[in-house]
């Protein structure tokens, strides 16, 4: 006859059907000895009892309790065994190590139910949250050939992630594929999480991948893991065919999808498909939430869309929601960035007035906002008043005042806010101190620097590699390169490593410094410390190389990059290409900027400036055109560096097409820009137009410099009004714009090309007294028209001057200055 006892292979108890002898049900058990084990034996006889405990080795306890596991199992009072063995993996006393030893133990003691055990240790350390102990024994039972149950593992894999073991989890996950175990859908999203989650993409698709083939069918969860993954590793073009495969396969897109999205379009600055995402959430009834209303505002922001993020707000308010701490330091900081710390300060009021309660971090924001601004005294009212509601300052609060008081160069405020931190008990830290660095750094005073270090030391703060790397910045700036490997050695010697921005510092100095040799040595001697350039180092390299047209050596560098497979980034093409068309090479620009789209890359403003800077060099009017419509087309917006090139360029073809780029603009133009447009007008004679012009800068507030008044000059002479030109000049002086060599050429010549060559030779006696050269060309159409008009006397005055002779015979007469005559 025999009785039956069933395997646990779930947490609900389910048991599958295995037969025991009936002996094995005629025994008792009793897990854990206790004083009363003398008082009420068991039914075994005493030598099953032997060996008898040892308080030293506890052999007796080990097999009392494998004994009277065994004998549960035999019984199937699984869930009596159950309990015992919680308790007995939960008391501080156990005889067995781990559970991994409980279970080696109970196999050589009883082979027959190893397996049956290991389910249940395996199935009670997953229910009781011990997860290291549960892993340690998963592998254990692998090496034996047996795999838990399924449940059990899904709980394993739950806890893992909860617990943010994700490395545990991949190893678990890779070493369940190596079987003939056929993982559930939840374990493989699982996985795919935990690959995203230690930042390894390619694993996360490969385990995604494996899911398709193997016929499992991946769920909106997984995609929103690899999708934020993509987007958030910037390949926002591959997050978004993964969204259209989420579709093709049926799977409605969540909140979080969306959100995904949105994130990611806003960080690439694809704002268009934000918008188009935001409408497609509408149009499938999707509600946004306060995180998709702060992604969005943050996104406007950083593209400078300020409207657009003030119409977000509006929505996210006509939704009903109600800013977060989140939301307000996204817009104290978004204003400020588009340098409207005014806004700011109108958000923080209307916080007020509706009685919302700044946290520590929302008013760090905003008191950083208005330091970067300048609006220290600002701040500190602002600090002033939340103090009194009850904020009790942090030390991101203090850091960001001391930071603010040096912006404006107050140090002796600064000094005086770290000491407020001293009198609240705060200690302050090296940020503190190396604002101060910093700034002394900035104004040269590097002896003063030094001191504020020193007193670092002196109250027991260490200086951190930051500012060691502050300190070879300023050195640097400075050319006193010996310094600067001084303090290399110092953090040596004090344990402090120098890091890639130690040596970037010193390297960046030396390429600006035209050092290119040294600069080489540095980051030579950095790879033979163990530090690694990276992209920005070699970023460095090649930028000095192409201010200085070592275009070969820039390309050695990035080749070598690509050998120590470093990719080149868009900056890196960016300062090849400025290279290239700074050195008339612009063939070999074009190849690069082609090659910026086969490497996933979107040109940006500085890759066409770059191309319209060299062919504006080379006076190729038509393919600077191009490229800007080709950047408008592109959605680069031309900053003012761009109107700046094509003006001065489109000068040469007329008054037309200089209009149209400038009516084109979006930006307030600067002096630069009317200086151009002046230009143009006055080269054309189109006075009528430059006088305009004139009068709409000085409504704008916009002074005319020596530049502008050249260009109003030449314009005068141009059209014959040698009256208004003379004014001009005079009015250049009045304002103490003091007219210098260009301005007198732009006389001489404009009166010589009116055939007023004794008008012109006046001006040059007023050039040469003040010691200012004549240009040659317009010296020798001078002399011309001197000797035309029997001026021989005064045609060989200048003739002899410009050649540098001595003259005897000149006369005071004709030291004349054209402004006396005047």
């Amino acid at each position: 006859m025999v009785v039956t006892r069933l395997r646990l292979v779930s947490k609900s108890s389910r048991y599958a059907t295995v037969k025991l002898p009936k002996s094995a049900s005629l025994c008792s058990c009793r897990l854990f000895s206790t004083s009363s084990d003398t008082t009420h034996p068991g039914p075994e006889s005493q030598s099953d009892q032997s060996p008898s405990l040892n308080p030293v080795t506890g052999d007796g306890d080990r097999q009392e309790k494998l004994r009277n596991l065994r004998v549960l199992l035999q019984q199937n009072r699984i869930e009596t065994a159950r309990g015992a063995l919680t308790s007995l993996l939960r008391s501080g006393s156990a005889p067995f190590t781990s559970p991994k030893e409980l279970f080696s133990a109970f196999a050589m003691s009883s082979p027959s139910l190893k397996n049956n055990f290991s389910y249940l240790l395996f199935s009670v350390l997953t229910e009781s949250s011990m997860i290291l102990e549960a892993t340690d024994l998963f592998f254990a039972l692998r090496s034996e050939g047996i795999i838990p149950s399924s449940d059990s593992l899904t709980l394993l894999f739950d806890h893992l992630g909860k617990a943010k073991q994700f490395k545990v989890t991949i190893n678990v996950f890779l070493n369940l594929l190596e079987s003939d175990y056929r993982p559930s859908k939840f374990m493989f999203a699982k996985a795919v999480y935990a690959a995203v989650k230690l930042s390894d993409l390619g694993k996360g698709l490969e385990l995604f991948n494996r899911m398709k083939h193997d016929r499992i069918s991946p769920t909106v969860f997984v995609y929103n893991v690899l999708i934020d993954g993509l987007c958030k590793s910037g390949r926002v073009k591959d997050a978004e065919k993964l969204f259209v495969e989420m579709l093709q396969r049926r799977l409605v897109p969540t909140l979080i999808t969306y959100n995904t999205l949105i994130d990611g379009y806003c960080k690439s600055g694809c704002l268009e498909k934000t918008f188009k995402v935001r409408e497609r959430m509408k149009a499938d009834g999707v509600d946004p939430n306060l995180v998709t209303f702060n992604t969005l505002l943050k996104g406007m922001f950083n593209a400078r869309m300020v409207e657009d993020a003030e119409s977000v707000l509006k929505e996210m308010k006509d939704h009903g929601f109600v800013p977060d701490a989140f939301t307000f330091s996204i817009l104290f900081d978004g204003y400020s960035s588009n340098e409207k710390a005014e806004a700011a300060l109108g958000v923080y009021e209307a916080a007020v007035d509706s009685g919302v309660k700044m946290n520590a971090y929302t008013c760090s924001i905003l008191l950083n906002a208005l330091c970067k601004d300048g609006k220290i005294e600002k701040a500190e009212e602002i600090l002033g008043r939340e103090v009194g509601k009850g904020l009790v300052p942090n030390q991101i609060i203090y850091n960001t005042m001391v930071d603010g008081y040096c912006r404006k160069g107050d140090l002796v405020g600064a000094g005086m806010k770290i000491e407020a931190m001293e009198t609240q008990g705060m200690k302050p830290n090296h940020l503190a101190y190396n604002c101060l660095v910093k700034r002394f750094c900035e104004l040269g005073e590097m002896e003063n620097a030094e001191q504020e270090v020193n007193k670092m030391k002196l109250k027991g703060v260490s200086p951190s590699v930051e500012t060691y790397n502050i300190l070879i910045g300023g050195y640097g700036r400075k050319s006193e390169f010996d310094k600067c490997f001084d303090i290399l050695k110092e953090m040596e010697n004090n344990g402090t490593m120098p890091n890639v921005v130690s040596y970037g510092n010193l390297i960046n100095c030396l390429c600006k410094g035209s050092k290119l040799l040294e600069a080489e040595i540095v980051k030579r001697d950095m790879e033979d410390r163990g530090v690694s350039p990276n992209v920005r180092i070699y970023n460095m390299l090649i930028d000095g190389c192409c201010s200085k047209g070592k275009i070969e050596d820039a390309f050695r560098f990035s080749e070598e990059m690509l050998t120590k497979g470093i990719d080149l980034n868009l900056v890196t093409y960016n300062t090849l290409i400025n290279g290239l068309a700074m050195t008339g090479k612009l063939a070999e620009a074009e190849d690069l900027f082609l090659e910026i789209s086969r490497k996933g890359f979107v040109p940006d403003i500085f890759t066409y400036n770059s191309l319209i800077s060299g062919y504006e060099r080379v006076g190729n009017v038509q393919r600077c055109i191009a490229l800007y419509e080709m950047m408008k087309g592109s959605g680069v917006k031309p900053n003012l560096k761009t109107y700046h090139l094509l003006i001065s360029l489109c000068t040469k073809e007329g008054v037309e097409l200089t209009e149209k780029i400038f009516g084109e603009m979006s930006l307030e133009p600067d002096l630069i820009v009317y200086n151009g447009v002046l230009h143009c007008y006055a080269k054309h004679g189109e006075m009528d137009k430059a006088l305009k012009m004139q009068n709409q800068m000085v409504e704008k507030g916009i002074d005319l410099d020596k530049t502008s008044y050249n260009s109003l000059i030449m314009g005068q002479l141009k059209v014959g009004k040698l009256s208004e030109a003379r004014s001009l000049f005079k009015e250049m002086k009045t304002r103490e714009l003091d007219p210098e060599a260009d301005t007198y050429n732009i006389m001489v010549k404009g009166h010589c090309e009116k055939k007023d060559y004794m008008g012109a030779y006046d001006w040059y006696r007023e050039m040469h007294e003040k010691d200012l050269r004549l240009d040659a060309c317009i010296g020798a159409e001078l002399v011309t028209g001197l000797r035309e008009e029997w001026r021989s006397k005064e045609a060989q005055i200048v003739s002899s001057e410009m050649n540098g002779d001595k003259l005897d015979d000149i006369t005071e007469d004709k030291g004349l200055s054209a402004t006396e005559k005047l």
